[in-house]
């Protein structure tokens, strides 16, 4: 009977039969929210270790910069720091932070005041609340209303599951006595009214009473059935699993593709999975920080996100675009260090542009083979 059959002791005056039968339906619910809840967690765990490949720079290697990679507080890491962010963002909507003394606080409650406009916020480092102004504290949102919906229809499901558990329990347990009596009902209209009538009163009273009098008529005879569940076959619990991690992947933007296990060319649903997700969150969180921040005005204080790691394995990976962008002339070679994540070296030949492969002016060519045309006729 499975994990929610052992927590019954069954009614013996009803066959058993009728209790394998209810207790495989309660089995295919649980199923059913499992596989629902595993795409849930399979995806969001995915983009939360992605996300923490992505690393927050500065043209300023402040102290505050060293915090947000490695050591916002005396609890957390960097990695634990930036996983508990965004898991509040995925399945709250909103993530708070503040900055007590020099450390940084994921909170583990808030309630803001539309009077006070301040919010009252407790954190593990204390659990006693305290009040903030709105300036003083970091409000990252993510607005997904359709992921929103599909927790909240979860949590549903699991109060209907845990009602119809409560349900069969109580059924089981419940002692029924059958009063038969004789009467005379007919078949009118009237009295077709009556029996609807009196058969609504005997639901409730089998599903609210631990002790249930029920009536019985010769006129009619009513009998419980229950569908005959017989359960899913392990290929179609793959596929509905499949199918929810597909919906939930598809609600937060990540290539589904990603989870069907095929091992072929993957790299074009990586970059967009990146542009489309992981980018996104991780703006939001740095956008956030620089609009709180008081030096946020200064261009080189601003913090910004280094997604190449998202994106490359190794930096062997990302030697053919690094040479096509020293190469295009558009870049120089400390501009590509920064976007390795590296420090700007301000040498003479790192702040050079470079063009390779016969790339240059057109008027600079005309002008080249003029002279060299001049110094052959001389």
């Amino acid at each position: 009977m499975g994990i929610i059959g052992k927590i019954f002791n069954f009614n013996k005056s009803v066959p058993m039969n009728y209790w394998d039968d209810l207790i495989r339906q309660l089995q295919g619910d649980y199923e059913d929210l499992h596989l629902r809840q595993y795409a849930v967690h399979t995806v969001v765990d995915k983009i939360i270790n992605v996300c923490l490949l992505a690393q927050f720079q500065s043209e300023e290697n402040s102290n505050f910069l060293y915090k947000l990679n490695y050591r916002p507080n005396p609890y957390y890491n960097g990695n634990e720091f930036k996983r508990k962010i965004i898991t509040d963002m995925l399945y709250n909507g909103e993530c708070l932070v503040v900055k007590i003394v020099d450390d940084y606080y994921v909170a583990d409650s808030f309630s803001y005041d539309e009077k006070t406009k301040l919010f009252t916020v407790t954190t593990e480092y204390s659990t006693k609340e305290k009040t903030y102004s709105i300036d003083d504290v970091i409000h990252i949102r993510y607005n997904n209303v359709e992921f929103r919906n599909f927790l909240n229809s979860l949590s549903n499901s699991y109060d209907k599951l845990y009602k119809r558990v409560l349900d069969v329990q109580m059924r089981q347990q419940q002692i029924r006595v059958y009063a038969p009596f004789k009467g005379v009902t007919g078949k009118s209209e009237e009295n077709t009214k009556k029996f609807m009538k009196f058969l609504s009163g005997m639901k409730q009273q089998l599903e609210n009473e631990s002790i249930a009098v029920v009536p019985r008529q010769d006129d009619y005879d009513v009998e419980e059935h229950s569908q005959n569940y017989l359960g899913r076959s392990a290929e179609e619990l793959g596929t509905i699993e499949n199918m929810y991690v597909k919906q939930v992947a598809n609600i937060l933007q990540v290539p589904p593709l990603l989870f069907s296990g095929d091992l072929a060319d993957t790299s074009e649903h990586s970059k967009n999975f990146v542009r489309w997700c992981v980018k996104p969150i991780m703006n939001e969180i740095a956008n956030e920080f620089n609009a709180k921040q008081t030096k946020s005005s200064l261009k080189n204080s601003l913090i910004t996100v280094n997604t190449i790691e998202c994106v490359y394995v190794s930096e062997f990976e990302m030697a053919r675009d690094v040479e096509k962008m020293i190469g295009s002339g558009v870049w120089t070679i400390d501009d590509v260090l920064v976007q390795l994540g590296k420090k700007r070296e301000n040498t003479k030949d790192t702040t050079r542009r470079y063009l390779t492969k016969n790339i240059g002016i057109i008027e600079q060519a005309e002008e080249d083979y003029n002279k060299a045309k001049q110094k052959k006729q001389n």
